[in-house]
């Protein structure tokens, strides 16, 4: 085939057949060069999708662990006010039943003279007092 082509170029001798010879082998080359870099980056792309799709999805997963948790948070704070709002409303029963009881006390209690009225408070309803923080 070379000396085909080279008949047709009119050349006879050694250099011309190896000019076509190289030239042969430039063309097969390139040719073996271009394919592999085209599934080089064939390859490549592929990767690369395959990377993007990973990292998506753990993107997607940190991102819903991450509703869980402060969805947990957010349910330990509702809990936390609602113990909170319990507690005001038992302190205000107490509170009020407190006073009550000191009332009744201060009406049935004869004050001493030259004491004054704080004087004559139960030590038991201010200490109850005290402790709800009243």
């Amino acid at each position: 085939m070379i000396a085909l082509v080279a008949r047709l170029l009119g050349v006879q001798t050694l250099a011309a057949s190896l000019i076509v010879y190289g030239g042969a082998a430039a063309i097969a080359g390139g040719a073996v060069w271009g394919w592999s870099a085209h599934k080089f980056n064939q390859g490549y792309a592929v990767g690369e999708a395959h990377e993007r799709a990973d990292w998506q999805d753990r993107m997607r997963l940190a991102r819903i662990a991450q509703e869980a948790e402060a969805k947990t948070r957010q349910a330990d704070i509702d809990a936390a006010a609602k113990d909170y709002i319990d507690q005001q409303d038992t302190d205000a029963v107490k509170i009020t039943a407190l006073e009550d009881e000191l009332a009744k006390e201060r009406a049935n209690a004869k004050p001493s003279e030259g004491q004054p009225a704080c004087v004559s408070t139960p030590r038991g309803v201010s200490t109850q007092l005290n402790t709800i923080g009243r």
